[in-house]
Order: C-alpha cells, then sequence, then structure tokens
C-alpha cells in the first residue's frame, strides 16, 4: 500500500570542535531573553485540539542574534495578543475567513484567509529596520515549530474561544449537493459532479465521519471517471503534516492534530484509499471504534481490490464488536 508523502529531515552531528561556539550562542539566548518552558513537541505543553469548526495559527520565532533584545508584540486582527521572545511559539484559534496578523514592528502584515480545519505557521523574523512575518509550508513549519517554547498568549475571545459545534454534518448541506451533484451527473458532467462534493466536504471536514452518503457518492463517483481524479496538492500536503504529527506524537492526545489534517485530506480527496486506511488505524489507536469502522469500511470502498482486503474485513469485525450499542 503506497503511503502519504514522507519527509525525512536530518540533523547533522555537530563536531566537537563547536563546543565553544555552542556554549556561546546559549548565553547570548540567555541574555536575549529566550522564551522559556516546555517545547511545543513536550507532552508537558499540553497543546489542546483545533477548536471544531476553527482554523489555528501558529507563531514562531526561531533564533536569531539581529534584534535579540527585542519582543516584538502581535496582534490578530488589530487585537494585541502579546509578545514573542526568541525561540517562542504560541497559537490562536480563528474562525473561518480572512484574518490579518500584524504588530506595530512587523514591515508588512500577514493576511491569511483560514478554511476550517488548516493549519498556518507564520515565522517571525528580524531585518534591519522591521521584522518579517512570513507564511511557510505547513509540513515545515510544523517540524520547525517542535523546538520552540510555548509560550501563553491572550487570544482574543472572538479569535480563540468557539461555540459549541455540531457534532454531525449539517443534512440540509448533504441534501443539497447530493441533490447538485446527481443532476450534474445526469448531465454527464462528473467532473462538476465532483466538485460539488468536495466543496461541500470541505465546508466540515471535522465532521466527514458523519456524513457517509455523501463520502460513499464521491468515492463511487471516481470509480466512474477516466482517467480517475488527480490527487490535489491540497490533499497531499495535509497527508504529510498527518504522517509528521504521527511520528511526532508521544502520547493518544497528541494525535488529534494528525486525526484533523487526514480528515483535511479525505475531504479534499475522499477517494484516496491510503488515506482512509491511515485514519482508520488513527481512530483505533485513540479508541473511536465507529469512526475507525467507517474509515476502514471507505477503504475498502475506494479500494475494492485491496490486496489487504480480508485482513482489513477482519479488522472491521472486531471494530464492530469494540462499538457501545
Amino acid at each position: 500500500m503506497d503511503e502519504a508523502p514522507q519527509h525525512d529531515f536530518l540533523t547533522a552531528p555537530r563536531p566537537d570542535s563547536a563546543a565553544r561556539c555552542l556554549a556561546l550562542i546559549a548565553a547570548l539566548l540567555a541574555l536575549a531573553g529566550c522564551a522559556s518552558g516546555p517545547t511545543v513537541s513536550d507532552p508537558t505543553a499540553a497543546i489542546t485540539p483545533v477548536a471544531a469548526g476553527h482554523a489555528r495559527v501558529y507563531v514562531y520565532r526561531p533564533y536569531n542574534y539581529i534584534g535579540s533584545a527585542g519582543a516584538p508584540p502581535i496582534t490578530f486582527d488589530d487585537v494585541p495578543v502579546g509578545e514573542v521572545l526568541l525561540v517562542g511559539a504560541f497559537y490562536c484559534d480563528v474562525l473561518p475567513g480572512k484574518h490579518v496578523i500584524s504588530g506595530p514592528w512587523i514591515g508588512t502584515p500577514a493576511n491569511i484567509d483560514a478554511a476550517s480545519g488548516l493549519l498556518f505557521f507564520l515565522k517571525l523574523s528580524p531585518g534591519f529596520a522591521h521584522f518579517s512575518l512570513d507564511p511557510v509550508e505547513p509540513a515545515t513549519g510544523a517540524q520547525e515549530v517542535q523546538s520552540m517554547h510555548l509560550v501563553s498568549m491572550h487570544c482574543p475571545d472572538a479569535v480563540a474561544v468557539p461555540q459549541p459545534a455540531e457534532a454531525a454534518f449539517p443534512k440540509a448541506d448533504i441534501d443539497q449537493a447530493m441533490a447538485a451533484g446527481s443532476a450534474a451527473e445526469g448531465r454527464g458532467d462528473l467532473s462538476g459532479a465532483m466538485a460539488v462534493y468536495i466543496k461541500t466536504l470541505q465546508k466540515y471536514p471535522e465532521r466527514i465521519d458523519s456524513a457517509p452518503d455523501l463520502v460513499n457518492r464521491a468515492i463511487d463517483l471516481s470509480h466512474k471517471m477516466q482517467p480517475p481524479p488527480a490527487l490535489p496538492d491540497y490533499a497531499n500536503t495535509h497527508a504529510a503534516v498527518a504522517l509528521r504529527e504521527v511520528k511526532n506524537a508521544n502520547t493518544k492526545s497528541d494525535l488529534s492534530t494528525a486525526r484533523l489534517e487526514y480528515q483535511n485530506t479525505l475531504a479534499a480527496a475522499p477517494w484516496w484509499p491510503d488515506a482512509w486506511y491511515n485514519l482508520g488505524m488513527l481512530d483505533d489507536q485513540i479508541a473511536q471504534y465507529k469512526e475507525a469502522k467507517f474509515a476502514l469500511q471507505s477503504y475498502l470502498r475506494a479500494k475494492p481490490d485491496a490486496a489487504d482486503k480480508t485482513a482489513v474485513q477482519a479488522k472491521i469485525v472486531e471494530l464492530t464488536g469494540k462499538i457501545s450499542p
């Protein structure tokens, strides 16, 4: 079975001759007011899952001796959230839509168009006149932020605190998508029908488990399309981040971000069997047996001739026995 894209990050060994240099850097960090506390990768950081129906924005600042004495204030949509020290990182969850992250010391504000469930990474870097706040690819940002020290910020309520979200995919959206997709299929516009299904799934990626009819319709349609639909770059990116999060997980709670990334992957490419399989295995690990069963059933629906079909069917039977009545 093909795996989601993998990225191997290698760390070069430090030569003994660099010991004095490393000691000097450590001293400079101390003088510069380096962020303290657990790193993002440390289980004690207690990073919460992304709020339902929200996106998450990380801002982090790697070490750089230029501007090291400053602590740039950051604002989210003109609301001050705090200051970023060296080797520090923070995150705020935002509602879907357009947001501006800036500050009085920032040259050009960072503008993001957030969709539900997405992760954004912004790197703070010093310049001679001002600081820059630059977007970083999710796979790179997810890796670099791990070594930053998590700092507490005061995310504004309108940005950070979600209202209780429905657990189920809105039925009206499903019915509308099914009707529009059926009409497009009837006209022979298979690509148009798939676009309708994907657009609807991407509205609530964290709820795709509760939209089996829509998911099944999209998977079945993919088998009719010639050539089969290609995997969007968007889906590949989320799958890569999910795999990275799984590899870096220290506890079961750490897998929540990976799970959301797989859901984003499948909302964009519901016909991708490997992503369904990986999500099913992940859900089994965190004891979400009903969701795991659905994911593995979707895997077999997307890949009915899978070489491991018998083993997966046995796993589905096992999961069924674990589901509470």
